[in-house]
């Protein structure tokens, strides 16, 4: 999975910086991917904490002790799959930004996860 298939900018972006830095929440199998992903918003000139997770348990209990600013999710995990990271977010109640990064999301696919991402409404 290349920067560009993770949907991540190459160049700077060129906003305000938080004071602190953006917590991302990785959901993600593959140690690799993991890399490239922070490599990617490094380079983007993001300064940002990551913690990863691999299953819907470690995922909650994550949300729960440390709310990321954002989540980016692997669409397909061995037992679980990334769109459900959305369903446990809004069963938390959290209105967090989810974004999927795969390299393997058909356009079919794509349409299902787009019509099933609904913001949570109060």
């Amino acid at each position: 999975m290349s920067a560009e298939t993770a949907g991540l900018a190459t160049q700077p972006v060129e906003q305000e910086t938080p004071s602190l830095p953006l917590r991302f929440l990785l959901v993600e199998d593959n140690l690799v991917d993991v890399e490239l992903v922070e490599r990617g918003l490094r380079r983007a000139g993001f300064d940002f904490t990551s913690a990863v997770v691999q299953t819907p348990e470690d995922f909650t209990r994550e949300l729960r002790a440390n709310r990321p600013h954002v989540v980016l999710a692997d669409y397909n995990l061995p037992h679980w799959r990334g769109m459900e990271a959305l369903e446990i977010l809004a069963r938390e109640g959290l209105d967090v930004p989810l974004i999927l990064v795969t390299g393997a999301l058909g356009d079919m696919t794509a349409s299902t996860a787009l019509r099933r991402a609904q913001p949570i409404t109060s």
